[in-house]
């Protein structure tokens, strides 16, 4: 370091390496719970860099000690400009659409558990207007496929080539299938819930048969957090990342770079400003007095060498 640690700083961080070895011997908790609830961290890995950032061993940071103890090297300073987020905007706002108005179909939904299967059954009570296609804000939206429709007009004596006939007698009775996981649209509209950040303990209240036991809410937060270093598989965020990665043409072999939350983002960008300005670690340190982490801890160090390392810069200022 090109400047002594701050003593308070150093303090804190050991208090916070006696804690987190503390909690590993005499709890059964894992590190992304020590780290959050115990200590304060956003997660496990921005806890691992905070303490590795005063250089204590691996032995006493992390868990396990990683198979490399490689650190990744300085960043170039170069990025490549990938194409507008937006170009896909109006992809997403058809398929959300879709999606919103696939809720109306859950409304006569009846799921029984049987043989491991959830059956899912669709009885909607007479009469029933039945239509192809809906159309949302001007754009055209399937209810059935072409084959599903042809099934239904077959079933009621109905012509394919109609858009739409009521069913006035009855109602209407249709199989939604069959299966260890819960029919369309229902495993779609978990997924997504539960992908957006919604609450699991709420959506359990009103789906699950009964009370959950904690290792069935275990292995949901595993299925929808999970990360396989951490839990021994990944989660639906972990395996949604890993799909946004593959589709903005990033590779998602080999070890990943730290993440960094937009405060340190942002400070790395900064340092990288301030650097070409002539500016010393500590000037850079104090300007960056307002930039604070999720438990409102100020930026340390140890933090500038980490961060400014990176060679980070704002959006517009790579490009050219």
């Amino acid at each position: 370091m090109n400047t002594l640690p701050n003593p308070d700083e150093q303090y804190a961080a050991f208090e916070n390496l006696v804690k987190l070895r503390y909690w590993r011997l005499y709890s059964s908790e894992s590190d992304e719970q020590i780290a959050k609830q115990r200590l304060g961290f956003e997660s496990a890995e921005h806890m691992y860099q905070q303490l590795k950032g005063w250089e204590w061993p691996d032995w006493a940071v992390y868990k396990e000690t990683p198979k490399s103890k490689q650190q990744p090297g300085p960043g170039t300073g170069r990025g490549t400009e990938l194409p507008a987020a937006h170009q896909a905007s109006e992809l997403f706002e058809h398929t959300l659409h879709g999606l919103l108005a696939s809720v109306a179909d859950v409304e006569f939904r009846h799921d029984t558990a049987q043989d491991g299967r959830v059956v899912g059954t669709d009885a909607i009570p007479g009469p029933v207007y039945l239509s192809r296609r809906c159309e949302i804000n001007g754009k055209s939206y399937e209810h059935y496929s072409e084959e599903e429709w042809e099934d239904l007009c077959a079933l009621h004596g109905q012509d394919p080539a109609e858009n739409s006939f009521w069913v006035e007698d009855g109602g209407l009775k249709r199989a939604a299938g069959a299966a260890r996981q819960p029919a369309e649209p229902e495993t779609t509209l978990i997924a997504v819930y539960a992908l957006a950040g919604g609450d699991m303990e709420r959506l359990l209240e009103l789906l699950y048969p009964g009370t959950p036991t904690q290792e069935t809410r275990e292995a949901i937060r595993k299925r929808v957090e999970g990360k396989k270093k951490l839990d021994k598989i990944d989660g639906l965020k972990a395996i949604a990342g890993q799909l946004a990665t593959l589709v903005r043409g990033q590779s998602i072999s080999g070890k990943p770079p730290p993440d960094l939350t937009p405060v340190e983002h942002d400070a790395a960008c900064y340092i990288t400003v301030l650097r070409d300005e002539g500016r010393s670690n500590e000037e850079i340190l104090a300007k960056l007095s307002r930039h604070k982490m999720a438990d409102g801890s100020k930026l340390s160090m140890a933090d500038v060498h980490r961060l400014g390392n990176l060679r980070l810069r704002y959006t517009e200022d790579t490009q050219g």
